[in-house]
């Protein structure tokens, strides 16, 4: 049986999905007969006759226009507009534009025979239509290289994003003011390797865009599939999206007509080419901002498609009072108080959420539609297992990718991320999703491209896990040479102490967090001890004692999972990221002789060369935007670019003088910005010039009323035509002669050759007092870096070198890592003078590497597989997340316990200190859910959570949330961590029997999970300030009544919607983070661009009663 494909017929199908009001004429499905490899052609053409605006335009053209190619155009619109078949035939069309460039004679040519490039006949196309047809997709733009203003027919977009929305953000960059917002915009992506291939990089189709703070929405793609040389176009009709390839269009969707397998796997293949062959866009001016992708995969496209509900008055109970009738309405247009829900009859709650309270129907309201989002839970486990198998990870590459990201630099193992994330996310959305049931198995088959890359590029880290590495200590020769030791006791280099700016000396840990959630924590193993054999079993991991002494215990742990703080609130699974940096180690099973180091690989590794020239760079730049120097005179300006020139000569290792004045012109004289030196030379020249100008207007002034007194005894107005002529001639050029005489030469900003910069250097050899200035001369009387003596004694290597171990082992003090660089092993050891760790502390701060507190990073969370999935993970939340009917809730668990210990301890990677303390058996537990834009729910426990518990809470919260906040239509999706108590058979029965879906987050990750992080880490803090503030330095009091109370006093007065709301943008901005491929790291990150995105969620409708709802 064959798919019916019709233009009647697929109107028909249209109708039957999106409903029969829609008016479109059925010859809008028709498609273009294919005539010597014209799909170029016709991929343009379809394009264009599926906008409104220039089917309007063609509709009120006459056939007897003057321009040819519209007259063709025309034609083929009346052509399209007659007849049933299929297709129609514009071979009219092809025999007869001309406009493919001019031959010799300068006439236009015809269309060449043979395949083509679409995107140069719609260049062409563009040039032969009449301005008022261009102006329909044409805009005005000045240029951010030159300021040149220019008109444009189309936006040039490369990839510099997994989605287009993002791209064209950045290419919007590309130019300093854009003047138009065209009705149309055409836009394309880049994807040229050479002539007819293309990069195939992943870039997912938003259906809408922002330009120029304008939304357009899409009307078409131009896919090109360049193994067989073809281009067609996917088209959006009301919402829907048909493929136009030639002669035959079809639907981009599944209904009663598709015909398996034929009509599912072309969804596939064109969800895959949109999103790695698309190569041209068009885009329509709107009003309507949508969030969500373009997706022709059934499974995906289901899931991320909102039931279209024209109902909005719905009776709960039939034949009961039938004034019983209640509205759905979006939260937005409703008006919302805050209401503590602890005042709320009927429920074991706590929390304030800002709803509307009026009108609110007594129950939930049936039925519950099936949530989108289920399938995702499974699927997402089993990828979570499978991807933590790929475990190369080297701590050092991970802070180097962050120093290179920090430069918007891009590594080739962030790509290698992004690409492995995007390729997952194909196989999620186009292969996994698709299967009704999945194994491990499966998964593993379906992923396994995945781990060939893998393998691929990490086999070398691999086979040799040297290269990642480890702890060197001073049991290492180096450390006891005695002549070691000497070197950094002597001051070579007359540095000081001062400079030392290691981590400081901190207390030993007092406090031991006891484990709160029995039996149900991520990592496995028992509680409990055997000293004896050195080895310690926990709930978190598995831990060995590295030291006892003086009755103070250190353990090192395979997960961070203690936190200490006078006032303790413990997330039990993964803790706070927040553990001390050290400044000294004790014995550890990882360390190696020092020799093993080897600097120069690690440095090809970490691309420290490439780190050391971009920090230069922007060092340079902050350099060139100095304050400007007050030298008094042009001579004294000059004179200071002479000695800096030369001192950076005296440090360059470029080996020809040529090559090296180029260069410093470049980087000084002629770059923006200049050079400050040269700028505040340039500056006094511009003064200069100003004063010139105004003596030139005085003088001028004093020549015009000479000349009006010369001109004054002549009768002007009685003199005949000709006398009148001859006097205004004589007038214009006496005035001109006057302005040349005035006219004062403009001096010139300033200027220097390269043989002028030759000749300072040929002087600087022979010249020893030149010499002895360049060398000591400070010519400020300040000492500033203007000029001043560069007392720098590291060279490139040496400065390579500490990148390296600053990057590798950030938590050790600069004594060793100045002992590394004169042992034989280091770049110093040669050296007569070695360096001091004073002159490391120096160099580390101009290279930007400060001291800060340390962010504990287990090992597992930047793996490779972790890292890959979160890309994939990240993608498809996005997209959960801007649905209009999802309501999005961020549950954890949390232990509230009152311990007397001290805050710190010395802590290493990898390490946790952990000292045995007494613990008050006090203890309280809180299960939280925050919902962005709406508040907070929580509950208190008064023993250890359990899945029961669990259970108990996503029932309570459900209901509240289907009755007060959204309608039974909507999708709830919550998001938890990979604690055990969510994983239990009770646990999982409940969320399919609520229809809920609950994502869990990708495992070692809880800052995708911040939002319910950052509630129970402020509210941690505010009692901290709370009980330091009202309770007078005392000790916290152990009743439990109070610490409950403390809570919900901190939790209503202190954490509101902006809190809520900052953290939700945070979560949006992290996310996007982990698409580019870049490790996870705890703290905050610049969320601008997302600080309105949790108004979006009000967009979720709710149930109120027809009579008793109040609106804004």
């Amino acid at each position: 049986m064959s798919e019916q494909r019709r233009p009647k017929t697929l109107l028909k199908r249209l109708k039957a999905r999106v409903g029969d009001e829609i008016e479109i004429d059925y010859h809008m499905f028709r498609g273009i007969e294919n005539k010597d490899a014209k799909c170029y052609v016709n991929s343009i053409i379809q394009l264009f006759f599926h906008s409104n605006a220039f089917l309007s335009y063609l509709d009120g053209l006459k056939i007897d226009t003057d321009n040819e190619t519209e007259k063709l155009l025309k034609q083929i619109y009346n052509d399209f507009k007659s007849g049933d078949k299929k297709s129609i035939n514009i071979n009219n069309f092809y025999s007869n534009w001309k406009g493919w460039g001019k031959d010799d004679q300068g006439h236009l040519q015809r269309l060449p025979h043979g395949f083509q490039d679409a995107f140069e006949f719609f260049m062409n196309f563009t040039d032969t239509i009449s301005d008022d047809l261009l102006s329909l997709y044409c805009f005005r733009a000045t240029q951010a290289l030159n300021n040149q203003q220019l008109e444009f027919f189309y936006l040039n977009v490369t990839i510099t994003s997994s989605n287009l929305r993002e791209c064209v953000k950045n290419a919007e960059s590309e130019y300093n003011t854009i003047l138009d917002s065209p009705h149309l915009l055409f836009v394309q992506l880049d994807r040229a390797i050479e002539p007819q291939k293309i990069r195939k990089d992943f870039v997912s189709v938003n259906k809408t865009i922002i330009f120029n703070s304008q939304f357009y929405n899409i009307i078409g793609i131009v896919v090109f599939e360049d193994d067989q040389l073809h281009y067609h176009s996917i088209i959006n009709i009301c919402d829907e999206f048909f493929d136009f390839d030639d002669s035959n269009v079809s639907p981009l969707f599944l209904d009663d007509s598709s015909v398996y397998p034929s009509s599912y796997k072309r969804c596939l293949i064109n969800e895959n080419l949109i999103q790695r062959n698309s190569v041209l866009f068009l885009y329509e001016i709107s009003s309507q901002d949508d969030l969500t992708i373009v997706h022709f995969s059934p499974s995906i496209q289901r899931m991320m498609t909102q039931e279209n509900n024209n109902e909005q008055i719905l009776q709960i109970h039939e034949g009961d009072d039938p004034d019983d009738k209640y509205l759905e309405v979006p939260n937005k247009d409703l008006l919302r108080v805050d209401i503590n829900v602890s005042d709320m009859e009927s429920n074991d709650l706590h929390g304030i959420v800002k709803i509307s309270s009026s009108g609110v129907p007594p129950k939930v309201i049936e039925p519950i539609k099936d949530n989108r989002f289920m399938k995702n839970r499974k699927l997402f486990k089993l990828i979570a297992n499978v991807m933590r198998e790929m475990k190369e990870i080297d701590q050092g590459k991970l802070n180097s990718d962050l120093v290179l990201d920090k430069f918007d630099f891009e590594s080739d193992e962030k790509e290698f991320i992004q690409v492995q994330g995007c390729i997952l996310y194909d196989i999620i959305t186009n292969v996994l999703l698709e299967k009704e049931k999945l194994t491990i198995d499966e998964v593993k088959h379906e992923l396994q491209p995945i781990f060939d890359s893998y393998e691929a590029k990490y086999k070398p880290y691999l086979e040799d896990e040297s290269t990642n590495p480890k702890l060197f200590t001073e049991k290492d020769d180096c450390f006891d040479d005695d002549s070691s030791n000497d070197c950094i006791n002597n001051n070579n280099d007359d540095d000081n102490d001062d400079d030392n700016d290691d981590p400081k000396e901190i207390p030993p840990l007092t406090f031991f967090q006891d484990n709160v959630l029995s039996n149900d924590v991520e990592d496995k193993g028992n509680s409990g001890s055997d000293d004896s054999l050195g080895i310690i079993h926990l709930e978190h991991g598995e831990g060995e004692i590295l030291s006892d002494e003086n009755g103070v215990r250190i353990w090192k742990t395979t997960t961070n999972s203690f936190e200490d703080l006078t006032l303790n609130y413990t997330n039990e699974k993964i803790n706070s990221d927040d553990d001390e940096c050290p400044n000294d180690y004790g014995d550890d099973d990882n360390q190696f002789s020092l020799k093993d180091y080897d600097w120069k690989e690690r440095a090809e590794i970490l691309n420290a060369f490439v780190i050391l020239q971009e920090i230069r760079t922007k060092m340079k730049e902050k350099y060139n935007k100095r304050k400007k120097p007050n030298l008094g005179n042009k001579s004294s300006i000059k004179k200071a670019l002479t000695i800096e020139c030369l001192r950076e000569w005296k440090k360059t290792t470029y080996k020809t003088v040529n090559y090296f004045a180029k260069q410093w012109i470049a980087n000084n004289v002629t770059c923006v910005p200049r050079n400050a030196l040269v700028q505040a030379y340039n500056d006094i020249i511009k003064e200069e010039n100003k004063a010139k100008e105004e003596k030139s207007k005085k003088l001028l002034e004093e020549l015009k009323k000479q000349d009006e007194e010369h001109f004054a005894d002549i009768d002007v107005e009685n003199a005949d035509e000709e006398t009148k002529e001859f006097i205004k001639n004589a007038r214009m050029i006496h005035e001109l002669q006057m302005k040349e005489q005035v006219k004062l030469e403009k001096s010139k900003d300033y200027e220097v050759s390269t043989v002028t910069i030759k000749h300072w250097i040929q002087k600087y050899k022979s010249d020893e007092k030149l010499r002895e200035k360049v060398n000591n001369e400070t010519l400020l009387s300040e000492g500033s870096l203007w000029g001043g003596p560069h007392n720098l004694k590291l060279t490139d290597e040496a400065l390579t070198c500490l990148i390296c171990l600053a990057l590798d082992f950030p938590y050790l003090p600069a004594k060793h890592f100045a002992t590394y660089l004169n042992s034989k092993y280091g770049p110093c050891g040669e050296l007569q003078k070695h360096v001091t760790p004073e002159t490391v502390s120096r160099a580390l701060k101009s290279l930007n590497f400060s001291v800060k507190r340390a962010a504990f990073c287990p090992p597992a969370r930047n793996s490779i597989g972790l890292r890959i999935y979160r890309v994939a993970w990240s993608l498809l939340m996005q997209e959960i997340s801007n649905q209009n009917d999802v309501l999005l809730g961020f549950i954890d668990e949390a232990a509230i316990s009152i311990g007397d210990g001290k805050k710190y301890g010395r802590s290493f990677v990898g390490i946790t200190p952990l000292i045995n303390s007494p613990l008050s058996s006090c203890k309280v537990a809180v299960l939280a859910c925050v919902l962005p834009g709406y508040g907070v729910l929580y509950k208190f426990f008064d023993t250890s959570v359990h899945g029961i518990d669990y259970c108990q809470f996503l029932e309570d919260i459900t209901n509240f949330i289907r009755i007060h906040i959204c309608s039974s239509k909507a999708q709830i999706v919550f998001i938890e961590d990979n604690c055990r108590i969510h994983c239990t058979e009770d646990v999982e029965n409940k969320i399919e029997k609520l229809k809920i879906a609950v994502i869990p987050t990708v495992p070692y990750s809880p800052a995708l999970n911040e939002v319910v992080e950052g509630y129970f880490g402020y509210i941690k803090l505010a009692h901290l300030e709370y009980y330091s503030d009202d309770w007078d330095q005392q000790e916290p009091s152990c009743d439990e009544k109070i610490i409950r109370e403390t809570w919900e006093k901190i939790s209503t007065q202190k954490f509101d919607d902006s809190i809520s709301n900052s953290l939700y943008a945070e979560w949006k901005a992290r996310m996007a983070k982990c698409v580019e491929g870049v490790p996870l790291v705890s703290g905050h990150i610049d969320a601008e661009e997302y600080e309105k995105d949790a108004h979006r969620l009000l967009n979720v409708k709710v149930f109120r009663h027809y009579k008793e709802v109040k609106c804004i």
